[in-house]
């Protein structure tokens, strides 16, 4: 029988126990870390290594109905670990937007799982939006019980981010899938007949049911029972300043920063669109092309028809990083709108951006980006010639420059094997085991792979 939870402590105690069982963490204090040493004095105590973790969790619990700033502060650090991200956000009153990125150092084993498991459900009970960014980083937590919390918490905030991670769960071990599956039928008000202790053939059948289900919710135009309204500019000075700040991490020179900051942006969504806007002429005012290249780079995973409002507008950036990127992002999106702005800035000045609007406009694909392609002048380059080659064989599904394209593998320049192989993997959904480093028997050997795939 499909097991019930009676309270969050109820549930937070069954965790706790079966994490221990299943080797996720020692479910004892050793290897708490101590607590950050920008920490305030609430923060402190929901993280003090000289308690039971008991202790921590009704700690954490007991501040979950009280949506003042420091109990949404204290709660946002019991929530995090390094496996979402590799920074945290410090309080600082000499930045703008009253933060800094603080690396958040490594602990080693998932020593306290269930703190951030009570973090995340005191979170959902403050409805704070300010906890959104840090939310979707939890989707990425090293535990699966936490990412589906963290799910359920993003639903309550117009967010349906989790959804595909609560999905992905249904398949792992049964207190993870059981979780998931739960969360689920919280959300959606379905039951789709799932059972952690069947076999794999029934649970694969409920699955199935749950992937249609979600598959089906766009079209369907029907709103989850618990999800609440998505986040607006100005409904919250925190949410705004703490979602502003990692717009401007984007242009951090620390990588996984950079990474990660996009990530969660992406994840985000239209809410994130006004603080792309802004950021970008922040950006301009600073001179920071970095930015302004990331924000085009997570408008690629926003449908939205600002996003490609503010893409044509980076297009026209004075820096050509910029606009390559914003070139590439377009592809990505694709359309008629994508298409229309690609084919304008064909004649842009700088050979990089040729380059990425017309590799751009093979990945859209359609007679009008095909028209386009053909009547672009590349005999100014090599590389717009080899790119232009690679574009008409995207965008007309391989059947034209494919000897061209399957000779690129066995170039003599490394580049243009990988570009030739970036192209081919996408059009048939198969890398053909190329490696373009290997012997150029294993290339030919993966380059009759891709002849025989286009063939059929």
């Amino acid at each position: 029988m499909r097991r019930r939870f009676l309270s969050d402590l109820a549930l937070l105690g069954l965790i706790v126990a079966a994490l221990s069982a299943c080797g996720d963490g020692p479910g004892t204090d050793a290897g708490v870390p101590p607590p950050d040493p920008f920490a305030d004095p609430l923060t402190r105590s929901l993280l003090d290594p000289g308690v039971s973790t008991d202790v921590r969790i009704e700690r954490i619990l007991a501040i979950g109905g009280d949506g003042s700033s420091g109990a949404v502060h204290a709660l946002l650090r019991a929530l995090r670990d390094r496996s979402q991200a590799a920074f945290l956000l410090a309080p600082d009153e000499d930045h703008e937007l009253g933060y800094r990125a603080v690396e958040f150092k490594k602990t080693g084993d998932d020593a306290y799982p269930m703190e951030r498991v009570a973090a995340v459900v005191a979170l959902e009970k403050t409805g704070s939006y300010a906890a959104l960014p840090d939310l979707l980083l939890a989707l990425d937590d090293r535990n699966e019980v936490v990412q589906n919390h963290a799910a359920r918490a993003l639903i309550r905030l117009g967010s349906k981010a989790g959804i595909p991670v609560l999905l992905a769960n249904l398949e792992k071990r049964i207190l993870q899938n059981e979780t998931a599956n739960q969360i689920l039928e919280d959300i959606s008000g379905e039951d789709m007949g799932f059972n952690p202790d069947a076999g794999w053939d029934l649970k694969d059948r409920a699955i199935r049911k749950w992937k249609a289900w979600w598959d089906g919710l766009p079209v369907s135009g029907t709103r989850p029972p618990l999800e609440g309204r998505p986040y607006q500019e100005g409904s919250d000075p925190v949410a705004d300043r703490r979602i502003a700040f990692i717009v401007d991490m984007l242009g951090q020179m620390q990588f996984l920063y950079h990474e990660q900051a996009r990530a969660t942006l992406a994840r985000m969504g239209a809410p994130a669109l006004p603080f792309l806007r802004a950021g970008v002429e922040r950006a301009r005012r600073s001179g920071n092309a970095t930015t302004r290249a990331g924000i085009a780079h997570v408008l690629a995973h926003i449908d939205h028809a600002n996003s490609l409002e503010l893409l044509a507008d980076l297009l026209g950036d004075a820096h050509p990083t910029v606009r390559s990127r914003a070139a590439e992002s377009l592809g990505q999106r694709g359309g008629a709108v994508a298409v229309r702005t690609l084919s304008d800035v064909l004649g842009d000045p700088d050979p990089a951006v040729q380059l990425a609007a017309v590799a751009s406009l093979g990945r859209v694909g359609g007679d009008d980006a095909i028209a386009a392609i053909r009547g672009f002048d590349d005999s100014a380059d090599s590389a717009l010639a080899a790119t232009k080659t690679l574009a008409l064989f995207e965008a007309t599904g391989g059947k034209e420059q494919r000897e061209a394209v399957l000779g690129m593998l066995l170039a003599v320049d490394i580049p243009t094997r990988n570009a030739a192989h970036l192209v081919l993997a996408r059009l048939t959904d198969d890398d053909a085991g190329y490696d373009a480093m290997a012997a150029e028997k294993d290339r030919e050997r993966a380059v009759r792979r891709y002849r025989g795939l286009l063939d059929g």
